[in-house]
């Protein structure tokens, strides 16, 4: 006879990745040093002086410390994207050492995540908007589509934060 193990109920949730860049490492590099294979959490950058150069500006945190942003040519894409549902989620994850740009700048490939299909679709459709019109930023979009998300494994994870 066969054993029969319950079912695990999943979520549906949709995935997009761009590689990107996070700007701001010179200001950020006496509290962090970026190494490969981290991962940052994406919200909006409440202050001040933030806003004053940019009023859709997202940071990246590292647990609660600001250590970087992303780039301001997609931020108002992202701001909205965060704004649009709480469960829409953006993650860092380092993928090179640091460079030198318009300040050091450090590659990382962001990653998209949300329970609604429309607003996936909406991302995807306006990132390639994004790419056409900034040539000089390197956007590489990579359409990932459906995974299954396990809530065991995310609220344990959400429980450890």
């Amino acid at each position: 006879m066969s054993r029969i193990t319950p079912a695990m109920p999943f979520l549906v949730c949709y995935k997009t990745e761009v590689t990107s860049v996070i700007r701001g490492h010179h200001v950020y590099k006496e509290v962090w040093d970026a190494t490969i294979g981290e991962m940052l959490e994406a919200a909006a950058d409440k202050r001040e002086e933030a806003r004053e150069y940019d009023k859709y500006a997202v940071g990246l945190y590292k647990e609660d410390l600001l250590v970087g942003h992303i780039p301001i040519e997609i931020s108002s894409l992202c701001f909205h994207f965060i704004q649009q549902d709480p469960d829409n989620k953006i993650k860092a994850v380092i993928t090179g050492k640091r460079q030198r740009e318009v300040g050091l700048v450090v590659p990382a490939k962001l990653v998209f995540t949300s329970k609604n299909k429309r607003y996936s679709e909406v991302l995807e459709k306006e990132l390639l908007k994004r790419k056409t019109k900034f040539p000089t930023v390197t956007l590489k979009f990579k359409k990932k589509g459906v995974y299954r998300q396990f809530p065991y494994f995310y609220t344990k994870k959400i429980l450890r934060n």
